[in-house]
């Protein structure tokens, strides 16, 4: 794909005047190698300031943070922009379940009516943020697909993170049938598993520390929880 293009038809978009004279500035079309991780910074920047919440406040920010980001990363490269993929995967995976947090706080003040569709929303919003954090991982992986023995330094702790959500994830869906249920829960102990087994190999620097409880303690009350679902 062609970043140029693509950059090209950001400066047709909605882009602000000051967000087109820095990506010029910065000579983004002659040199887009180089300038890529500054539109990945100005597209996260740009889409968080409070400002956007004070002038819009019914706006759908986290839509508009997941077009422009979703946007770039479709455009871009991984063989050639491994860096700023992986921050946009996860970034992206972050948004999605935030929204899927908002929404299912809200799910009790739903019409009985529009129940259904609520939970299919934040299903759909569980689900790609559990791909976008998949991708994230999967870009770590070496050739032969596993993980490498002990991540790298800038990356060991989102790392540790993708793993974490996907357990919780994997949980949390609506909905569910009887096999579904247990079928999440025990993908969800291996995680847990994995992660505690991992830290244990590692545990210098505690990168995990305040996490590494609670995956214990998920590793203890999970069994019960598959046994729960298996008699309902």
């Amino acid at each position: 794909v062609c970043v140029c293009v693509f950059v090209r038809s950001l400066f047709n978009g909605p882009l602000s005047t000051s967000l087109k004279h820095r990506l010029t500035r910065n000579s983004l079309l002659s040199s887009p190698d180089n300038n890529i991780t500054l539109l990945f910074n100005l597209f996260s920047t740009q889409t968080r300031t409070p400002f956007l919440y004070l002038t819009d406040p019914d706006s759908k920010i986290h839509k508009r943070r997941i077009d422009l980001l979703l946007a770039l990363r479709k455009n871009l490269s991984q063989q050639h922009f491994l860096n700023v993929c992986q921050q946009l995967d996860y970034e992206l995976a972050e948004i999605y379940v935030e929204m899927s947090s908002l929404k299912r706080s809200v799910l009790g003040k739903t019409p009985p009516n529009d129940v259904t569709h609520a939970a299919a929303k934040i299903n759909a919003l569980i689900d790609s943020g559990m791909q976008h954090y998949k991708a994230f991982l999967d870009s770590l992986r070496q050739p032969d697909g596993s993980f490498p023995a002990k991540f790298e330094e800038h990356v060991a702790r989102a790392a540790l993170m993708a793993h974490f959500w996907l357990a919780r994830l994997k949980t949390l869906k609506l909905g569910m049938d009887r096999a579904a249920t247990v079928a999440a829960y025990q993908s969800s102990l291996e995680d847990y598993k994995w992660l505690v087994a991992y830290c244990e190999r590692h545990p210098e620097p505690p990168i995990f520390a305040a996490e590494l409880p609670l995956c214990r303690e998920m590793i203890e009350l999970t069994p019960a929880r598959i046994r729960q679902a298996l008699s309902t």
